[in-house]
């Protein structure tokens, strides 16, 4: 066979072409390492004429399966360096082998570098038409790749990129991933109201070890979350569903709807479940749980107390008094508690629900999901 040089030198196109494709395969059955990186950068000089080139290499884009995956990594690399200012020409050759590189680094659980290599496939370039529904699987898959890695603001990118698109994908595959992601980002933006939602919406479609997953995320979020009638209804929707018994944060789900207050032991236990960026401060040398825990026990201490001072209030929640007195008026600000503020006397007036009906209502049913618990455990240990 004709060396690289020789037949490059050919006058006849077809000729030319058919040569070419001779010595690659040759090259590639070789697993001629230096050989191929010579002829990478021979087809794809502007000297070639693109109706030979693009067709050649994106054959050779897809015939690097049966070299080991470092191997695989250093063609692929120095293919994608070599095609770095003829992108436009080469396409497609590029978007293979950008595709091979993330499927051999996501393999390796190097997340961050496979969601880099797909972030360089051309989706937009105007220059070739790409199917929205090829669009919107690589965005979710980068932005799934990003959250890996806890990436939220890389991945927020990808997942507002895929929205915008969603409605045109028919893979519910794909559209279960891109509410995972949504869901995920909403948690790490610390929106853990719209996250719980979200999280819980994902049940129907989950087998039963992920749908107890998402569950126990949702609750942990729902537990996180600002306290107030929209966190109160979660809180009831969770602790009415019987596979809330099997989570390992059902004991402070438990004592938050049935309005209990809750101890620093209980705080230490529930923290062990949070993810890092759950437990993050939120101010005042504050935790988002810790807030929320103060915020959930001043709400309690509200269906006790007509009223309280702040200095009581204060010792009850583990904080200042004036920090005490912060909270609550914060809480009253945003309607999210009923009350007032006595600065004079230093006394906080909680206005709770006057109809005896109402609040008997909310008793009773406290009780029985507390004794459908009980019967729950009977039946199922055999006490």
């Amino acid at each position: 066979m004709s060396s690289l040089k020789d037949i490059l030198q050919i006058s006849d196109q077809k000729v030319k072409s058919d040569q070419l494709r001779q010595y690659q395969n040759k090259i590639i059955s070789e697993k001629n390492e230096t050989k191929i990186c010579e002829y990478f950068e021979a087809v794809s000089a502007d000297s070639l004429p693109l109706v030979i080139s693009r067709p050649l290499l994106n054959e050779l884009a897809s015939s690097f399966s049966n070299f080991s995956e470092e191997k695989q990594i250093e063609l692929i690399t120095f293919g994608l360096n070599k095609l770095t200012s003829r992108v436009v020409s080469f396409e497609e050759a590029v978007t293979t082998l950008r595709e091979q590189l993330a499927s051999i680094y996501q393999k390796k659980e190097d997340f961050l570098q496979a969601a880099k290599a797909l972030e360089g496939i051309p989706l937009e370039s105007g220059h070739r038409v790409v199917d929205n529904e090829y669009k919107f699987k690589t965005y979710v898959r980068i932005a799934q790749l990003y959250l890996e890695e806890d990436e939220h603001i890389l991945a927020e990118n990808f997942i507002t990129k895929a929205s915008h698109i969603s409605n045109l994908s028919k893979d519910t595959n794909y559209l279960l991933v891109f509410q995972v992601c949504f869901s995920k980002l909403l948690d790490f933006k610390l929106k853990f109201l719209e996250a719980s939602r979200n999280y819980y919406q994902l049940l129907p479609s989950l087998n039963e070890s992920d749908a107890l997953q998402s569950l126990q995320t949702a609750t942990a979020c729902a537990i996180l979350a600002q306290a107030g009638p929209p966190r109160s209804r979660l809180l009831a929707l969770y602790y009415k569903d019987e596979r809330s018994s099997k989570l390992p944060s059902f004991e402070m789900l438990e004592k938050m709807f049935l309005e209990r207050i809750v101890k620093p032991s209980d705080v230490v236990n529930f923290s062990t479940l949070l993810l890092p960026h759950q437990k993050v401060q939120v101010g005042e040398n504050l935790t988002v749980l810790d807030r929320a825990v103060i915020e959930h026990n001043l709400l309690s201490a509200s269906k006790i107390y007509e009223c309280i001072t702040f200095e009581e209030l204060g010792k009850l929640l583990g904080i200042s008094a004036e920090r005490a007195e912060k909270t609550t008026a914060k809480m009253i600000f945003e309607e999210r508690l009923k009350g007032r503020i006595d600065q004079l006397d230093n006394l906080i007036y909680f206005e709770n629900e006057k109809n005896t009906i109402v609040q008997w209502d909310h008793q009773i049913a406290s009780a029985c999901y507390a004794a459908n618990r009980a019967i729950e455990l009977i039946s199922k240990y055999g006490y």
